[in-house]
């Protein structure tokens, strides 16, 4: 079982509200957020934190082995003191303690704010059962206009886990398919959009399955969240709250004319249950 969390709006509105923005429009999905320091509005940073874990939680005590959180879904300083929830370090901690006591895999999905907007930072961790933290991936495709950070290395992570191999890319990267080349079972997408643009996204992001014979989650925040299998069929379907799904995830060889990764293995099916929230 899978499960995809978005960051809670009306935790994200007190927030804005704190540092004098209620403007930003965060439930109707309009307007980026504004570039801000999560450490000084620190108690509305460590409220929306401490509720992605929270729901992590319910999510693993529910049956979900592999969690996914929406891209960005925490924003952190890099700076923070270890005390301090709404720090990178802190947040890690928090991560892999989570994922070592519900035993699930984690992939959390944050902003680092740095002085320099071009150090900044929007990244995934993958968490594992015994809070090893398997991979730090930053996005290779910033949207231009948009997003000013330095882009990642262009290349895929990819781990072996009981489930098969996860592989992960973040939002926009999914719109490149060279990258998406990865030697995977199930590729796991942290989304983040606007309503205008969050459905035709994501199902976009289901060509990439089929292309590359992967299932494939997109959990998006503010449009459509979706999980494909091997064949682009929609397993779990739903906007940014609620969705319940199910469907097998299995790994297939790539259509024909994609180039494959080196290295084609079929597994058996792995049985998943889907719930994005």
């Amino acid at each position: 079982m899978e499960a995809g969390l978005n960051a809670n709006m009306a935790l994200i509105h007190q927030q804005m509200t704190a540092l004098g923005r209620p403007d930003v429009e965060v439930s109707a999905g309009r307007g980026a957020l504004p570039r801000f320091d999560p450490d000084t509005v620190k108690p509305e940073s460590t409220a929306v934190i401490d509720d992605l874990f929270a729901r992590t939680r319910r999510a693993a005590q529910a049956g979900a082995k592999i969690v996914i959180w929406s891209e960005n879904a925490a924003y952190v300083s890099h700076a923070g003191l270890p005390a301090s929830h709404a720090g990178l370090p802190a947040l890690l901690t928090q991560a892999r303690s989570v994922a070592h006591q519900e035993h699930i895999y984690l992939l959390v999905a944050d902003n680092v704010h740095l002085p320099n907007p071009r150090d900044s930072r929007d990244e995934t961790h993958l968490i594992g059962p015994d809070g090893t933290v398997l991979w730090t991936y930053q996005k290779s495709h910033p949207v231009p206009g948009m997003e000013p950070y330095r882009p990642g290395n262009g290349v895929a992570p990819v781990v072996s886990t009981p489930y098969g191999r996860l592989a992960g890319v973040i939002c926009n990267d999914a719109d490149f398919p060279a990258m998406m080349r990865a030697d995977a079972d199930i590729m796991l997408v942290p989304g983040g959009d606007w309503p205008e643009i969050g459905r035709v996204h994501t199902v976009m992001a289901g060509l990439r399955a089929i292309e590359n014979g992967y299932s494939l989650v997109r959990q998006d925040y503010v449009g459509l969240s979706a999980a494909f299998d091997n064949q682009g069929h929609v397993l779990c379907l739903a906007g940014t709250i609620v969705l319940l799904g199910s469907g097998a995830f299995r790994r297939r060889p790539p259509a024909a004319g994609t180039p494959g990764p080196a290295t084609q293995r079929e597994p058996e099916p792995t049985a998943c249950k889907a719930a994005f929230r």
